[in-house]
This record gives structure tokens, sequence and C-alpha cells, in this order.
């Protein structure tokens, strides 16, 4: 992460292919994003989640360029499935539209970014997005953590909620896992004090409507003035 400036720009596609017991080999491949290029290929990778045989939802960060500052270049995006895959709907953007322009402090020309998204189903249907996001950041390179739920199978989605102020790891990746019928757990790293970097959880027992304070996993003190993208 040091050494100057570096690019985070590239342009690929999100391809989904499916494998039923029984059959020879997995289905011929189709591309979820509309355009072709649309999907920044990094370390933000897709997430997907199956629910019942048929439906399948997919979260992924799309790159747009040339984009209009301040707009987000890296949104990230939800689609979903419902006929096993077949086809795809039309993507969403899951995050509200940024009104600053960071690039200065951001690098790799980008002039906003909500990425390093984690998605979690319920066995009800409930869906539970959450993501990293640059609005608010300050010299001090600490991003914010977004959520979005969905509790009609992604038909439509809530308004977004800032879980987390500004004092997340800006490219370390969110995981969240569901647990029984209400049971929500989300994990990211936070930086406290002088650059000490530990992973947090975070547990909702009412299905997202609230969460509990981050809760850190323990170990030794881990200080770093840099990202570790882990």
């Amino acid at each position: 992460m040091g050494g100057g400036r570096h690019s985070h720009q590239a342009f690929a596609d999100l391809r989904y292919a499916r494998w039923v017991p029984g059959e020879a080999g997995f289905s011929e491949s189709i591309r979820i994003n509309p355009e072709p290029g649309q999907v920044w290929g990094s370390r933000s990778a897709a997430r997907s989640s199956p629910l019942m045989e048929r439906v399948v939802f997919i979260s992924f960060t799309r790159v747009t360029a040339p984009h209009p500052r301040p707009a987000s270049p890296l949104p990230p995006l939800y689609s979903r499935s419902i006929d096993g895959g077949q086809r795809f709907e039309e993507p969403i953007q899951l995050n509200g539209d940024p009104d600053e322009d960071l690039s200065a402090l951001i690098m790799g020309g980008l002039a906003q970014a909500q990425v390093f998204t984690a998605m979690a189903v319920s066995e009800q249907g409930a869906i539970h997005t959450f993501w990293l996001d640059t609005r608010g950041m300050t010299e001090s390179m600490r991003a914010a953590l977004y959520y979005r739920r969905s509790d009609d199978g992604g038909a439509r989605f809530e308004e977004e909620v800032r879980l987390q102020e500004n004092d997340q790891c800006p490219c370390c990746q969110v995981s969240a896992v569901t647990s029984g019928p209400s049971s929500l757990f989300v994990s990211a790293r936070q930086i406290t004090g002088d650059n000490i970097r530990t992973p947090t959880v975070m547990l909702s027992d009412d299905n997202g409507a609230s969460f509990g304070a981050p809760v850190k996993t323990g170990g030794t003190p881990w200080r770093l003035e840099g990202c570790p993208l882990s």
C-alpha cells in the first residue's frame, strides 16, 4: 500500500454457471453485469448466496470510467435470479450517492469508493448486505461500515444504515453470516488508537433491526501503518 500512488482500476465481467447433481457438467455461463467490463475484478470479490432451489443472490462492485465526480466509480450492486440462474435481474445500486470528491485521499483516480461488500441470507429470505464506505473519510484514511437489508427476498431494500463511523480499515474484507431465524453476525477490522487494527464482530439478534457494539476477537494488538488487505 506504500510507495506512492497506485491504480485500483480493473474492468472485468462477472459470470455465473450452475452444476446440478446428476448432470454431466456445468451449465453454459452467463454474464451478470449488463454491459461488458463493468465489474471491479480486484480484491473486492463478488458474493453469492442461494435460497431454495431456483433463487440466487449476487452482490458485486461495479466500476465505471470515466465517472462524474464526486459520484462513486465503485458502487456496490445487487442482483438476483429467480429461475435457477438462467437470467439475472437488472442490478440495483445499494449505496446512496456521495457528495465529496476524495480523489486526493483515495488515490488510483477514485473520487469515492463503496467496496468490500458482504452478503448473508437468512432461512426466511432476509438479505443482509454490508460494505465499507469512504463517505466522511479524512486524512486518517478510515472508512465507515454501511448496511442495507431486504425482508422480501430481494425485491426491495430498506434505506441504507451507517453502522460504524469512520473507524474501519478501508481495504479489509467485510464478512457476514446468519444463524437461526434472527441472528446475524458481521465482522470487519476496526482501527483504534495509534493504528491498532483489530478484527471485531457485531451481533444482531433481531434480524438486523439493531446491532450490539463491536466485540474484539482478541489476540496481540497489531499496529500497522497501512491496510493488510485481509
